[in-house]
């Protein structure tokens, strides 16, 4: 469960067509910070102003316009080829977005952008929070509320003005995309499928990925056993750096750089893998633990009663399928 990122969705048409997202992370460098120098060496603000609405933060300006045109492609061609040359870890988000402004500012063609709204993915749902719907930067109404005011407020980001109630939803956020037939080999989508029968699948779904997890806190149980001596003493990366009293791992994380971009120091204790000569599933248990952080006790009560309760509850509606007729998946099954 998480707050969703804010990326902006691209795409260019045409032949060759091709389309992706991008954003700049927060680091020792600020976004924003970063843009206003990139533009005052370029000597863009002018002309940036006159084909945007330049906004508090800029980032949610330039995409206000939809497709961008040839001369707001070649601008912002030349803004963020500044922008990766002063920060150079921003190639990995930038390169691909470089390239198709490249070759929409020298053809013209329009370059579809849009700005994700925030939101937040937690348990089946995605909410979207209220927003402004032309720049996207979520509103000064409280989040979580049961309704939000239909009463038009003011976006201080880009003046426009909207009613919040109008910008916020929940929706269901079915976990399985696609299935694919036991029987035909015909893969149908959710869309194929009623509502109670996707009501089914996602529990099936459900207790499959439980049954998974329980099986690996089994194979975590056993690891222990043989060798207590590790218990707690494997963690993922982030949770290493959150215990950290690195000053260099502390100003970094107070500046806001991704877990995964933090470098921890060396130890002089010897690394987990090289204590023994462990066996291929010693080895996968060790993996899985780098990247799970859990009480196991607490994990595996918590999974197992789901297990049990998915049980109780099972479906009884069979679902068949549209091409073959054979039955496609009924109630949930132990696969423990």
């Amino acid at each position: 469960m998480s707050d969703t990122i804010q990326t902006v969705n691209w795409s260019l048409n045409g032949p060759n067509g091709r389309a992706g997202n991008l954003w700049m992370p927060s680091g020792h460098e600020r976004p924003n910070e970063v843009l206003w120098d990139a533009i005052q060496r370029c000597g863009l603000e002018q002309p940036l102003r006159a084909a945007f609405q330049l906004t508090d933060p800029l980032w949610y300006g330039l995409w206000i316009d939809n497709p961008l045109n040839q001369q707001q492609t070649s601008l912002l061609h030349v803004l963020f080829l500044d922008v990766v040359a002063a920060v150079p870890r921003y190639q990995t988000y930038l390169s691909d977005f470089l390239e198709v402004l490249a070759r929409a500012s020298t053809t013209g063609e329009p370059l579809s952008v849009e700005l994700a709204p925030p939101g937040h993915i937690d348990m089946g749902w995605v909410t979207t929070f209220v927003h402004c719907p032309r720049c996207k930067a979520e509103g000064l109404v409280e989040r979580w509320q049961e309704s939000d005011p239909t009463e038009a407020i003011q976006c201080p980001v880009c003046e426009h003005w909207y009613s919040p109630a109008a910008t916020q939803s929940m929706q269901r956020d079915y976990s399985v995309g696609s299935l694919t037939c036991n029987s035909c080999g015909v893969s149908l989508t959710v869309r194929d499928f009623s509502a109670a029968e996707l009501s089914t699948l996602e529990k099936h779904h459900l207790f499959e990925k439980l049954c998974i997890e329980a099986n690996w806190l089994k194979r975590v149980a056993a690891f222990y056993r043989r060798y207590p001596d590790i218990e707690d003493r494997i963690k993922p990366q982030f949770l290493a750096v959150l215990e950290s009293d690195d000053p260099e791992v502390q100003e970094e994380l107070c500046a806001g750089v991704p877990f995964a971009e933090i470098q921890l120091p060396l130890q002089n204790s010897t690394p987990i893998e090289k204590l023994r000569d462990w066996s291929a599933e010693d080895l996968q248990v060790i993996e899985y633990l780098r990247s799970h952080s859990f009480s196991l006790p607490r994990r595996m009560k918590f999974v197992n009663e789901l297990i049990d309760n998915q049980r109780l509850n099972a479906d009884v509606v069979v679902l068949k399928c549209r091409a073959c007729s054979n039955q496609f998946i009924g109630a949930p099954e132990d696969q423990s």
